[in-house]
C-alpha cells in the first residue's frame, strides 16, 4: 500500500454503492461513514480521496511503537486523508462536519470508560456513540460502508443506505438506540465476511472478562497507576 499509487487504488478496488455516499454529501451537512475492521480496511480509507476526491477525516489510535506510528499515519495521510487522534477529537470532527466534510469512525472496538452497551451478536458489548452524537447535533447523515475481498481476490468496497437516525427530546435514549442501531449494521456486515473480520480486538471483554484474562490484569495496572498518579497529586 505504500506504493500504490492512486491509480493502483483504484484498480485494486471495486467500489458498490457510491451512490449513497455521494447523495448524502449533496446535503451539504457532512457525512458520519461508519465501518469496521473487516477486509483491508486501510486501503478501504484510501478510496474516497483515489475515487471521488474527497478527504476523509477517520478517528485512530496512537500506536505505542512511535515508528510504527509514524509509519502508520504517513501510510494513511499519503492521499489527503486526515487522522484525527481520539482524545478530545470531538470538536474536531464536528467542526469537520460543518465543513461538509467526510469523518469515518470504526464501531467494532470495546469502549470501556466511556461506551454505550449495546448488543452485538447477541452478546452484551459496549460501543461508541460518538458516530450517533455527531449525527444528531450536526445534523449529518450516517454511512455505513465495508471492504471485503471477493473469490477473485480483488477488494470490493461495499456502501450502504443510510441508518436512520432516532431523534426526540432524550439525548441518552437517541444515543443508545442510533449506536445499536449502527452496531446492527456493523454486524451485519460482518455475518456475511467472518472470516475477513479482525476478531482479536476483544470485542466483549467489557461484560465476560473472563473471556480475557489478560485484559483485565492490564485494567488492575492501570488503576493501580491511576492511583498513584492521584496520591502523588494530593501529596
Amino acid at each position: 500500500m505504500s506504493l500504490f499509487s492512486s491509480e493502483d487504488i483504484i484498480r485494486s478496488t471495486r467500489i458498490k454503492g457510491d451512490k449513497y455516499l455521494i447523495d448524502a454529501l449533496a446535503r451539504q451537512k457532512g457525512v458520519v461513514l461508519v465501518s469496521g475492521h473487516l477486509g483491508n480496511w486501510e486501503m478501504a480509507w484510501q478510496f474516497s480521496p483515489c475515487y471521488l476526491n474527497r478527504h476523509i477525516f477517520a478517528v485512530a489510535k496512537r500506536m505505542r511503537n512511535p515508528y510504527f506510528d509514524r509509519f502508520l499515519h504517513n501510510l494513511r495521510t499519503r492521499f489527503g486523508n486526515q487522522i484525527i487522534y481520539k482524545k478530545g477529537a470531538l470538536p474536531d470532527l464536528m467542526q469537520a462536519l460543518r465543513h461538509e466534510k467526510i469523518v469515518a469512525i470504526l464501531m467494532d472496538i470495546s469502549r470501556r470508560f466511556d461506551g454505550v452497551e449495546v448488543q452485538f451478536f447477541g452478546r452484551r458489548a459496549t460501543a461508541t456513540p460518538a458516530a450517533a452524537l455527531l449525527a444528531l447535533r450536526c445534523k449529518s447523515p450516517v454511512i455505513p460502508a465495508f471492504c471485503h475481498r471477493n473469490k477473485n481476490g480483488d477488494l470490493v468496497i461495499q456502501i450502504e443506505p443510510p441508518v436512520e437516525m432516532a431523534r426526540t427530546n432524550d439525548l441518552r435514549n437517541d444515543l443508545q438506540i442510533n449506536t445499536q442501531a449502527i452496531s446492527a449494521r456493523v454486524e451485519r456486515a460482518i455475518r456475511q465476511y467472518p472470516e475477513q473480520w479482525f476478531w482479536t480486538l476483544k470485542r466483549w471483554k467489557d461484560f465476560y472478562p473472563d473471556l480475557y484474562p489478560e485484559s483485565e490484569k492490564r485494567l488492575k495496572s492501570i488503576k493501580k497507576k491511576q492511583k498513584r498518579k492521584k496520591m502523588k497529586h494530593l501529596n
